[in-house]
């Protein structure tokens, strides 16, 4: 019985819930905004003829289809896809032999993946870990993980 005296007339909450009540009946009611019902998706944006060339132009000159990603706000498959359709020959994809030795050497000495990716232009940091595995370099664990 004792308990059961201990628990009941909460007096103080029952203040808190007058006072909750209260305070939203004070509140405007705010209606939320809803999509326009004709248009289900946002509408794509259109790659001018100038924006492909420029973005074949700089893909010629060397630079990376990540670069490309996001100098232009556009998705990889979306640039390679306007290279494709373009004619452009896509270049090989990933390391060269001599950079997989660099970044092996850049890893061995506690750069992190992210880092060496960056060091190589925007090439991803999986691909950089694979290119380590092909030279038989062991990963570190990565930060947060329990092994």
């Amino acid at each position: 019985m004792d308990l059961i005296g201990t628990y009941s007339n909460k007096a103080y909450l029952r203040d808190q819930y007058t006072a909750l009540r209260k305070l939203l009946q004070r509140l405007t009611v705010r209606r939320p905004e809803l999509p326009p019902v004709d248009r289900k998706r946002p509408l794509k944006r259109r790659v001018s003829r100038a924006e492909i060339d420029q973005i074949i132009a700089k893909y010629r000159s060397g630079i990376s289809t990540n670069q490309l990603m996001a100098e232009h706000h556009l998705a990889k498959r979306t640039i390679s896809a306007l290279l494709n359709a373009n004619g452009v020959t896509m270049r090989h994809q990933g390391l060269t032999y001599e950079q997989a030795r660099e970044a092996a050497e850049l890893y061995r000495a506690s750069r992190s993946l992210a880092w060496i990716a960056d060091h190589f232009g925007g090439i991803s940091p999986t691909t950089i870990a694979r290119a380590l595995r092909q030279q038989d370099v062991s990963l570190r664990p990565r930060r947060g993980s329990l092994t």
